[in-house]
């Protein structure tokens, strides 16, 4: 009887082994091989969909809560201070805005106003009151944040400080060309429906989890049974 190395026995087995045939029902299961990545493709496919509503939810939830992070709200109306102020000169620049980071960030354009009468001081108008028009010389009636007696004070003690009053608010002839109280509630709001927004697709990544958790639980009994 010819003699077979103990090498070529298993050889043989392992090719045997790794091609053998699983009989379930109709159905024949192949292990081993590139047959066995494609079993494990098909077997975890009814888990692609529920997977993926989940990283799109979650990417959209943080999308959401970065623009309401980015959203300033401006003082309440009732906090401001009105002042009549002449312009005398105005200075137009771009600012980044926007999410953190140069891929993402955008220029807008802001215009930092002086008057004569209160050296020292500037006047930012930004957002929807970059959009007026400021032809020096001009008087606006300002609603700012503090008055400018004590931004004025401020600088005469520390000469080196020189403040910077938001434009909340424009008025120039009894004509209201910015009113604070619809800038206030437009941002405020903006800010609520990105919040919502975000704790919507959380909660839509959470049913995603669920149904996640289910199909898997499920795949895992038909598998081990």
């Amino acid at each position: 009887m010819p003699h077979r190395s103990s090498a070529s026995c298993f050889n043989k087995i392992d090719h045997v082994t790794s091609w053998q045939g699983l009989d379930r029902g109709d159905e024949k299961l192949f292990v081993g091989g590139m047959d066995g990545d494609r079993l494990s493709l098909e077997t975890l496919r009814p888990l692609w969909p529920a997977t993926l509503a989940l990283i799109v939810f979650l990417v959209m939830a943080g999308i959401a809560f970065s623009q309401a992070d980015n959203v300033s709200i401006p003082p309440a109306p009732q906090t401001l201070v009105l002042e009549r102020i002449r312009i005398d000169a105005v200075r137009h620049t771009l600012e980044p805005a926007g999410p953190s980071g140069p891929q993402l960030r955008t220029s807008v354009p802001v215009r930092f106003a002086t008057s004569e009468d209160w050296p020292g001081l500037a006047f930012r108008f930004s957002g929807a009151a970059a959009a007026i028009s400021i032809i020096p010389p001009v008087v606006f009636d300002l609603y700012l944040a503090s008055s400018l007696q004590e931004q004025a004070e401020r600088h005469r003690r520390w000469p080196n400080v020189y403040p910077v009053l938001e434009a909340y608010g424009v008025v120039q002839d009894d004509r209201i060309l910015l009113d604070p109280e619809e800038a206030y509630a437009a941002k405020t709001e903006q800010k609520r429906r990105s919040t919502l927004l975000g704790y919507g697709c959380l909660a839509a990544a959470l049913l995603s989890l669920v149904l996640l958790v289910q199909r898997a639980r499920r795949l895992w009994r038909q598998i081990a049974g």
